[in-house]
């Protein structure tokens, strides 16, 4: 697991390469999507904050998985959603078969990228305050790698895909809120850092997996 996590930064060291942002995804897609079955989602960190997290002996990969993430996107940014989710891997598939799509500015997805902090605050308001637990059911990806044999779920996650194919990424950038968790993680002082700066350097301040999609929406 570390060494999938590890296989971001040399991916990048090889960004020169078209081909090597593509070796993390791939890995992510078949060592948390299909060894594991478990992509990250917020049931998982519902309950580690909870305090009912994965225990190690029980299942070590999703441990590895929980912690490594929250450990990485603290240092070094939220890679996970840039480079490892295996639901990610499917949209950036996506993206390559079917290059034509609506282009949207950066101020626009700042602006738009609110919507997934209010839906967290939503769902973490339900669970914690109401006792909502199903709220920490309601990404559609989890569902694709444990199948389900609901119709419904099903059209979820197909109608995901697809609005995924005319806008980029769709629900990782404008409403995934596990994604929405790790972008207030990541880099915390830069965040803190940012507050001394003039307006005009607020936009420029990206999350990490929002920059890396950003760059590649401008060489695609």
């Amino acid at each position: 697991m570390i060494l999938l996590f590890l296989s971001v930064p040399v991916s990048r060291r090889l960004s020169r390469f078209r081909w090597a942002r593509f070796v993390p995804f791939f890995l992510g897609f078949f060592i948390i999507g299909l060894y594991l079955n478990s992509p990250l989602s917020l049931n998982h960190i519902v309950n580690l904050f909870s305090l009912h997290p994965p225990a190690f002996y029980v299942q070590p990969g999703l441990f590895l998985l929980l912690f490594l993430t929250l450990i990485f996107s603290f240092f070094f940014g939220n890679i996970y959603c840039s480079s490892l989710c295996p639901f990610g891997a499917i949209l950036e598939l996506g993206a390559e078969v079917f290059p034509k799509r609506i282009q949207v500015g950066p101020e626009s997805i700042k602006k738009a990228r609110v919507i997934r902090f209010l839906l967290l605050f939503i769902v973490i308001a339900g669970i914690f305050g109401f006792g909502l637990n199903i709220l920490a059911q309601l990404e559609p990806y989890p569902y694709l790698f444990a199948p389900t044999k609901s119709p419904l779920l099903w059209l979820y996650i197909t109608l995901t895909i697809l609005f995924s194919l005319v806008f980029r990424r769709l629900w990782c950038r404008i409403f995934c809120p596990t994604g929405a968790i790790l972008d207030l993680l990541s880099h915390p002082w830069k965040k803190l850092g940012a507050r001394g700066r003039e307006p005009g350097d607020d936009e420029k301040i990206l999350t990490s997996s929002e920059s890396n999609l950003a760059q590649e929406d401008e060489t695609a």
